[in-house]
């Protein structure tokens, strides 16, 4: 256990209107920054969007066309320090609600998004699937997670 554990500080805006259960959420951001031992104030902002809010996002930002289920963006930590000592890093990570619902096969909408939101948390923490490496890492991460984490997903 660290001495600065990491906090998480979780603002929804759901566009989606269908319900994302804030507190299952917030326990599974909470349970990974403690495994993950990263000190630090997340404060993520979630986005609950449909297919032509990330169509338009994924080409901002990606220069791709076309959804996709999820954005991370890992925000550099802002140069004011809270008084604990901890830094702060604001988050933004987008879901698109209707690409769950279309890829999510045999799983029931829940346990999919529980899924794609470790995937976007992951992110947040410098995980990354780009190198063959470290997308082996991550896989091997989100699997361990999604073990560990069962009952909330």
């Amino acid at each position: 256990m660290i001495s600065n554990p990491m906090k998480i500080k979780l603002d929804v805006s759901n566009e989606s209107g269908i319900d994302c259960d804030l507190p299952r959420l917030d326990r599974i951001a909470e349970q990974i920054a403690e495994q993950e031992q990263v000190a630090g104030i997340y404060e993520i902002s979630l986005l609950l969007v449909d297919d032509l809010k990330m169509a338009q996002l994924n080409q901002t930002y990606r220069g791709k066309s076309g959804p996709t289920d999820v954005l991370s963006f890992a925000v550099e930590s802002p140069s004011n320090q809270p008084e604990s000592g901890l830094r702060t890093y604001l988050c933004d990570i987008v879901i698109d609600i209707n690409y769950i619902l279309r890829q999510k096969g045999s799983n029931n909408f829940r346990t999919e998004f529980g899924i794609v939101f470790i995937h976007a948390i992951l992110h947040l923490l410098g995980y990354d699937h780009i190198k063959k490496n470290d997308k082996e890492l991550m896989e091997s991460k989100e699997q361990y997670y999604l073990e560990t984490l069962r009952e909330l997903i």
